[in-house]
């Protein structure tokens, strides 16, 4: 059984842990998960163990979740399951499900909340899982089970969890998590498509079932592989760039999108499109490059334009009349190289004071590093990561504390607990998310310059792609896809720095 000391302290632990692990998670739809009476959270299964830490730590319920027998056989780590919520269910198709069944309508039958991923496992696809009917059975089962006991206004409301990691397996990356509206599921449901319980096949069954992963759909991704995927995620950085928008607003146009391209895929302008895109995309690979090379030199050459113009604009006498005008902006030149050189040496000093929270932790970046280098599933990876941060960090965090306070004594082993460590892990943090934009600035330099003679062609070609897509778009997007103001070439010159884009 639950026990909400319990079930509150793992879930203030495993939300520092994603917090940690993850630069930016954002929560939106929780007012749709009802306050009070039986719910049933059912998530799609992208990212393994990070997907139930989501749900524990952002489900604004105490919430009951499924979790695999192999995490009950040992006795004392099973009452601790129990206690945080888990319910043990077996994938095994020899086995009973009985005392899984019984369990959930005990839960949602007293008015609780219980959380499933019905897909059945985690993946690394493009789209989801076809869902499995064991969560459909269990909210018709309840309702008949309590219904038939007297019930008579029982329901169980069932609200879609979607689970969207920007980059899943990387260390201060971005996640959504959307709760959905409400299915409700009542006694009038059940009578509508003459749910038999006895008949685990029931047209019903599937009915509900197709409604489950219908509206998990609606809160997640599905392309129909990773190439069509990367395509439609460069058409959207053609049509609106990464930088300029929030995480929300990532995931919306990048489904848009996919859900778009679903629907004129067939058409022959935009299969012509898509073999331009494959084409572009396979040219900046040969190179070594990124769209985003390509933008930047684009929007230089926007610049330098029109600098250009404005400079042939102005005649003798204004040039000789504005000599003070001139000074002005020489010094305003002179400040953005300030601010360049304050950025410099501020990056110059967080890493040199990282270097011993780098030496400290230098261990577990190679277990990153080498998971990242054996582990064929991404999902896999990330967990291997949270384990990592969740288990063998702290634990090397207490033999520290108790070696320094054996050899130092009590008030240095406080002073290291609560001034040094902390300090140690903050800036090592920070520097993580600040050499993310720098690797992405020295990337573009690099790339740039390597490739100077490529970039006018390719910049041409850029900017003809981006009219293509522009046309395909404004012809059929929904509403609430807009494009933000851009320049000639696509480029849009605003950023936000705490959006890192990536691979989906």
């Amino acid at each position: 059984m639950l026990k909400p000391w319990a079930y509150y302290c793992w879930r203030l632990f495993v939300k520092t842990v994603l917090s940690t692990f993850y630069s930016d998670i954002v929560v939106i739809g929780e007012d749709n998960v009802p306050a009070d009476g039986a719910v049933l959270v059912i998530g799609n299964h992208p990212g393994y163990g990070a997907d139930g830490g989501m749900m524990l730590s952002f489900c604004p319920r105490n919430t009951h979740w499924w979790a695999k027998d192999m995490m009950f056989k040992v006795p004392v780590w099973a009452s601790f399951m129990r206690a945080v919520g888990g319910v043990s269910v077996s994938r095994s198709k020899n086995r009973s499900h009985a005392d899984l069944f019984k369990a959930s309508y005990d839960v949602l039958g007293d008015g609780g909340a219980l959380a499933v991923f019905p897909e059945g496992h985690s993946y690394t696809l493009a789209h989801m899982l076809p869902i499995k009917s064991g969560a459909a059975r269990v909210a018709l089962g309840v309702v008949d089970r309590e219904t038939r006991a007297g019930r008579e206004q029982f329901y169980v409301d069932i609200v879609p969890l979607g689970l969207t990691y920007i980059r899943k397996n990387a260390f201060r990356s971005q996640v959504l998590v959307q709760f959905g509206a409400p299915l409700r599921v009542n006694r009038y449901l059940l009578d509508s498509i003459g749910y038999d319980a006895a008949d685990e096949t029931h047209a019903g069954v599937g009915e509900l079932t197709r409604q489950m992963e219908e509206r998990l759909r609606a809160l997640t991704i599905n392309a129909p592989d990773f190439l069509t995927l990367k395509l439609l995620g460069l058409a959207r950085s053609l049509y609106r760039p990464s930088s300029d928008m929030t995480v929300e607003q990532y995931v919306k146009y990048t489904k848009n999108f996919v859900d778009g391209y679903a629907k004129v895929k067939d058409e022959p302008h935009v299969r012509e499109l898509r073999a331009k895109l494959i084409e572009y995309d396979s040219t900046l690979s040969a190179l070594g490059l990124s769209d985003s090379h390509v933008a930047a030199a684009a929007a230089a050459v926007v610049a330098k334009a029109a600098k250009a113009k404005a400079a042939a604009a102005v005649d003798d006498s204004q040039r000789s009349s504005s000599s003070s005008s001139s000074s002005s902006s020489s010094s305003r030149g002179g400040g953005g190289s300030r601010l360049q050189m304050r950025r410099t040496a501020y990056l110059l000093a967080l890493l040199a004071a990282a270097a011993p929270s780098l030496l400290l932790h230098a261990p577990f970046i190679a277990i990153g590093m080498l998971s990242n280098a054996i582990m064929p599933r991404r999902e896999a990876i990330a967990t291997i990561k949270l384990m990592t941060m969740a288990f063998l960090v702290p634990s090397f965090y207490a033999v520290l504390i108790a070696a320094v306070t054996w050899t130092r004594g009590v008030t240095a082993g406080l002073v290291f607990t609560f001034v040094v460590l902390p300090l140690l892990i903050v800036v090592n943090v920070t520097l993580v998310d600040e050499l993310q934009g720098v690797a992405s600035t020295v990337q573009h330099f690099v790339g740039s310059k390597s490739r100077k003679e490529d970039l006018p062609r390719l910049c041409e070609l850029r900017a003809e792609l981006a009219v293509a897509v522009a046309e395909v778009v404004e012809k059929n997007k929904p509403t609430g896809i807009d494009r933000v103001h851009t320049s000639t070439a696509g480029v849009t010159t605003k950023r936000r720095q705490s959006f890192i884009p990536g691979s989906l």
